[in-house]
């Protein structure tokens, strides 16, 4: 019997050992007017039509399965990025992508900031301390591949003088 539950007991750890290994919590964060935000997921939004890439790379703070739903309350947070391919080693600089020599080897097109987003059932629900941001002046993201995990480094700078720094290292699940 003692072997048997010593047995069971070291399947447990391996497979929690296993587990954190492949689990993406604390994977990133970025900081906005000196607050931290957590975005322990990240999801891959590009595709290929007609020959042509197109997209984006969000990192967030909640899965999309968690927050998909009318049940999920919490604070919510997320960086959307419009990058078209992901190319390792690059590093794209911020032009908008209406804006004449927009290149999708080079630039990424828009980036979305929200951070501190109340959510209750569902619902989201205006609240003091939020930040949402759009639009950014200038900035830079920079991609790095090893097998299958990708690492995020950007920083990004708003007409309001706002720079938001931030870095994501984890895998991308398609959505």
């Amino acid at each position: 019997m003692k072997k048997l539950l010593f047995s069971a007991a070291v399947a447990a750890l391996f497979f929690t050992a296993c587990k954190k290994k492949d689990d993406d919590s604390n994977a990133g964060s970025f900081s906005v007017n000196g607050k931290s935000y957590a975005v322990n997921y990240g999801y891959d939004g590009t595709y290929i039509e007609d020959g042509v890439s197109d997209g984006d790379v969000a990192f967030v703070s909640h899965s999309f399965s968690e927050t998909d739903n009318d049940k999920f309350s919490g604070t919510y947070s997320y960086v959307d990025l419009g990058i078209d391919s992901l190319i390792d080693g690059a590093t794209y600089t911020y032009l908008a992508s209406y804006e004449d020599g927009y290149n999708k080897a080079k630039n990424f097109g828009w980036a979305d900031i929200a951070a501190g987003m109340k959510v209750v059932n569902g619902e989201y629900v205006e609240s003091d301390g939020e930040v949402s941001l759009g639009s950014p002046t200038s900035g830079t993201v920079t991609v790095k591949k090893s097998g299958s995990r990708y690492t995020f480094t950007f920083e990004l700078v708003y007409s309001t003088s706002t720079t938001v720094k931030g870095q994501y290292t984890g895998t991308l699940e398609k959505y």
